[in-house]
């Protein structure tokens, strides 16, 4: 089976402009994008920010399908205990959700959340409010018609696929699926685990190389993963969707992601 590859924004944030980002994006080959919802290129509260509807057609020029768009959770907390924090997550969501629609992108990224590392709240405290701010945010992906892509990663408490797949069941809804990014599950349980994990709850696939115990981001090649293992599991469980490179690659964003296409196409995928 034959995978589409697609790229996100994320390497461009800080030293070239949207624009250039996606001018450079489009010029190596791509066809599917991940709008990476940040300032200095875009964020979604702002009212002032860049036109949608130009943007939407500037994407379009450029030949882009808008796969998801989506911030940095470092500073945001769907579960946390504090509940100006919380809300303010929920918020970021939901306005990302409304950004989604407005570019016509399938989907919006999130995590779960964290617990206090030096003193956690009990699990299931943590858990339930975690699924009150999804439910908040699934309500709004039902009504302007885009999916919220969940992630496991290493620091939330949700960290594994089989975390993604019991909230998603909790919940019920068709607007909420699970995603992977490789690089960060394979620091926790594993790619191919946490796909087949999901199974047909997948939604969203994100690529980046890493090695196990480091927060990194790199070029497909550049780690310790294997792609090739990685692309069977997906055949396995049925997912049909683009797999979107978010490298952390700022030395050389456009070289990273032509060296990952390059490696990707060996193995079956193409642009």
């Amino acid at each position: 089976m034959s995978f589409k590859i697609g790229a996100s924004t994320y390497s461009y944030l800080y030293d070239y402009s949207m624009d250039d980002a996606l001018k450079r994006l489009a010029k190596i080959g791509f066809r599917y994008i991940e709008i990476l919802s940040m300032p200095p290129h875009l964020w979604a509260p702002d009212r002032n920010g860049p036109d949608r509807k130009a943007l939407k057609s500037k994407l379009e020029s450029f030949g882009f399908e808008t796969v998801a768009v989506g911030p940095m959770y470092f500073d945001l907390n769907l579960a946390s205990t504090n509940p100006a924090i919380r809300a303010a997550s929920v918020q970021e969501v939901v306005e990302n959700l409304r950004l989604a629609a407005d570019l016509g992108a399938r989907g919006v990224t999130t995590i779960a959340g964290r617990r206090n590392a030096l003193f956690p709240a009990p699990l299931d405290q943590t858990w339930d409010l975690c699924g009150d701010s999804m439910r908040q945010c699934v309500k709004v992906a039902a009504d302007v018609g885009v999916t919220v892509f969940l992630e496991p990663i290493m620091y939330s408490f949700i960290s594994t696929g089989a975390d993604i797949r019991r909230l998603i069941e909790e919940i019920g809804s068709p607007w909420l699926r699970g995603m992977v990014d490789t690089a960060n599950s394979h620091s926790t349980e594993g790619v191919e685990p946490a796909l087949e994990a999901l199974g047909p709850y997948l939604g969203h696939v994100q690529f980046s190389d890493t090695v196990k115990g480091q927060l990194r981001h790199d070029p497909v090649g550049y780690g310790e993963i294997d792609f090739p293992a990685v692309k069977t599991a997906l055949e396995r469980v049925g997912f049909s969707g683009p797999c979107v490179l978010e490298l952390c690659w700022i030395q050389d964003p456009d070289g990273g992601h032509k060296v990952s296409a390059e490696r990707l196409s060996e193995i079956g995928f193409a642009l």
